[in-house]
């Protein structure tokens, strides 16, 4: 019998060689160096050769291990070449067929007819929760039980998440259904299962807490947080967008040169499929202006500390507020609830906070006619309340708060008559002198 040494050792000459081993395994030795285990046998009456594999990839021990094996699919009648042949092409099936795989044609197939928004959503939400933990399963192997305790444990981080993703994983198993690669839906049995949470209406602020929050985001003394991170909050307070929009922006959507300053964030990352821009006051593109000067050469303008070719962390922004004491009283959404409350309140146009806010008309027929920007419109009412933000920032404790003055364009549209537009406000409006304790 060989012996690894031997084999080892086994020098080439002009022309090909074999040194045998034990029933019917040789060592063949090609004039090139090259070392391959072969297997004799034979079948039906005819002899036949069998390549193991490569020496000394294949160890001494693996090849009489493959030799055994290919003894008994010789004694069953068939030719190991065959046979792994087949088994080879069953192996790449079953990859073909894991959930992963049918998942991503599934994304593929319907990747034309979603926006570049839920694309992404849905790419990224299963990378993180499904294919990690179940997705190299062979699709039809899945268990409603295996099911169940992946969406679970996806639930008890993020409920929302947990129904998004069951609803995908139902759509992938009719895709696969269709497609004759699974004859059941695990996900079938589990309605109710996993319960979709109840809205939780974000929080909006009164003008003597909105104050209080201005003057602790923009402390007089010292920094919150990083630099990058403080800006992001600001500009969050500042613009209205949302905190996703606010962590992802690119340097390439911002104009801060022209005399009008904007941001236009492109459809693709938009939630609506939609391109919004939002003009700058004065206060938010002096902070970009900033911003720039110390990340202006990368992509995005507030880039993720330890990845920098990434976007800020999901979790940056409310990290910081529960820090200055706001755990789950505000976040980075609320500045968007209370800035449409306060705004509605002063009599800006409920339109222009909507297209602001970048939501849709409730109403489709409005919808599909009303495409205006509101541009000027915004312009003015997003300076308003920047100097709004500033006097209530700036406020000191105990002392009357004066509300900037309502821009001209809010009085013509709020009211035929000028007079009346700027006559004095009522107590219950909360628009001026109200004192802050």
């Amino acid at each position: 019998m060989l012996t690894d040494t031997k084999a080892r050792k086994a020098k080439p000459t002009d022309k090909t060689y074999r040194i045998s081993d034990s029933g019917g395994l040789a060592l063949e030795v090609r004039p090139t160096g090259a070392k391959f285990w072969r297997y004799r046998y034979r079948l039906n009456g005819r002899p036949s050769m069998f390549t193991i594999g490569q020496y000394p990839t294949t160890s001494i021990a693996e090849a009489r291990g493959i030799r055994d094996w290919a003894k008994k699919c010789v004694a069953n009648g068939e030719a190991p070449a065959e046979v792994r042949k087949r088994e080879l092409a069953e192996q790449q099936a079953q990859k073909a067929n894991t959930l992963e795989e049918i998942g991503k044609e599934w994304i593929a197939r319907n990747k034309a007819s979603w926006s570049p928004y839920y694309y992404r959503q849905v790419t990224r939400m299963l990378e993180a929760d499904i294919w990690p933990t179940i997705g190299k399963k062979g699709i039809a192997e899945i268990t409603s039980a295996q099911m169940l305790a992946e969406l679970q444990r996806i639930e008890k981080r993020a409920p929302s998440v947990a129904v998004n993703v069951k609803q995908w994983l139902a759509a992938i198993y009719r895709h696969a259904i269709a497609t004759l690669r699974a004859t059941s839906d695990p996900t079938a049995p589990l309605r109710g299962a996993i319960k979709k949470p109840k809205p939780k209406h974000k929080p909006s602020y009164n003008l003597e807490e909105l104050g209080k929050l201005c003057r602790a985001i923009w402390p007089k003394e010292g920094a919150i947080a990083y630099r990058l991170t403080e800006i992001a909050i600001r500009m969050l307070a500042l613009t209205m967008a949302r905190t996703v929009e606010v962590r992802s922006a690119r340097w390439d959507q911002f104009d801060l040169d022209s005399p009008e300053p904007t941001w236009t964030i492109a459809r693709e990352d938009m939630k609506r499929d939609i391109p919004h821009v939002v003009p700058l006051s004065n206060q938010a593109a002096e902070l970009m202006r900033e911003l720039r000067g110390y990340t202006g050469g990368r992509r995005y303008c507030f880039p993720n500390m330890r990845q920098p070719t990434e976007p800020m962390s999901p979790t940056t922004i409310n990290r910081v507020l529960e820090r200055l004491g706001y755990s789950g009283l505000f976040s980075g959404h609320a500045f968007r609830t209370t800035a449409s409350t306060l705004l509605n309140t002063y009599g800006f146009d409920g339109d222009w906070i909507e297209r602001q806010l970048a939501h849709s008309p409730g109403n489709k027929v409005r919808a599909s006619y009303n495409h205006a920007q509101y541009l000027e419109q915004r312009r003015a009412m997003l300076q308003w309340w920047a100097d709004l933000i500033d006097t209530l920032r700036l406020l000191d404790a105990g002392s009357p708060l004066t509300t900037p003055p309502l821009p001209a364009i809010v009085r013509r549209a709020s009211s035929p008559d000028p007079h009346a537009a700027t006559a004095s406000p009522t107590a219950s409006d909360d628009r001026r002198g109200t004192s802050l304790h």
